[in-house]
């Protein structure tokens, strides 16, 4: 018999796009997007909706900031391998 303890795995699914410290976008200027309602890739590789508020310009290119479904929010580098609009 398999209990929700056995399955249970140690680590839990945490987005795959890399998080941006907010320091880091502070000052960079705000874009609306075009596409709110997104889907992110996991590290369970599973795909879970969430909600970009604003897009910005960063070192590394592109940035979301994007709200998940517990009401948190972070910034995160963008790459369309990992953040799709629905």
């Amino acid at each position: 018999m398999v209990t929700s303890k056995d399955s249970a795995t140690p680590y839990p699914a945490e987005p795959v796009p890399k998080r941006i410290p907010a320091d880091v976008m502070i000052d960079s200027t705000r874009h609306q997007p075009r596409h709110r309602r997104v889907e992110v890739l996991y590290t369970d590789r599973a795909w879970r909706l969430a909600e970009v508020l604003a897009w910005a310009r960063c070192p590394a290119g592109w940035a979301a900031l994007v709200r998940w479904s517990d009401s948190s929010e972070d910034w995160r580098h963008y790459d369309e391998q990992f953040i799709r609009p629905l």
